[in-house]
């Protein structure tokens, strides 16, 4: 899928900058069944740009019995990708969103994988019972850090992002 301009786009409650158009894919995977019993609703999209940038939006909204963990989704979250990149120790790292009305994380991590630079940037995000995730995984010569960046900084709640609209 070629780039597109950017522009806004929605995905549930949330809206942010994207190049890419996001699209249900049949092919991803389900959540894990001892994930599944603690789960209300679960739903995904994915962007895939010629194989090489991925960009993954998920919400979940967790039982009401449920403490939704949001360093165990982050850090769950990105150890996963890691090992399907055959890194079976990673060492993400976190910094807390600041700035915004959502408690949050940026994950970051980095590896080579046959002598390409792999990057992954996430906004993990919670409210109430609700995580949000916003991931881009991409080589480091296909798309920029910038660009991962101004997607993951322009994230915001629709019932915040239009309050001022007619």
């Amino acid at each position: 899928m070629p780039v597109i301009e950017w522009h806004l786009e929605t995905f549930n409650d949330i809206q942010f900058q994207s190049p890419f158009k996001l699209e249900v894919d049949p092919n991803m995977p389900e959540i894990p069944a001892e994930v599944q019993v603690m789960v209300k609703e679960f739903k995904q999209v994915r962007a895939l740009q010629s194989g090489e940038v991925t960009m993954n939006v998920v919400k979940t909204v967790y039982e009401d019995k449920v403490k939704v963990s949001l360093d165990g989704a982050a850090t769950g979250s990105i150890n996963a990708m890691a090992l399907e990149l055959g890194d079976k120790t990673p060492v993400p790292n976190f910094e807390e969103i600041k700035g915004k009305s959502y408690e949050g994380y940026i994950g970051i991590y980095n590896t080579t994988v046959e002598n390409k630079k792999i990057l992954i940037r996430a906004a993990y995000i919670v409210k109430g019972q609700n995580l949000y995730m916003v991931i881009i995984m991409f080589p480091e010569e296909s798309f920029s850090e910038d660009q991962a960046y101004k997607i993951l900084d322009s994230i915001e709640f629709k019932t915040l992002a239009t309050s001022g609209a007619k």
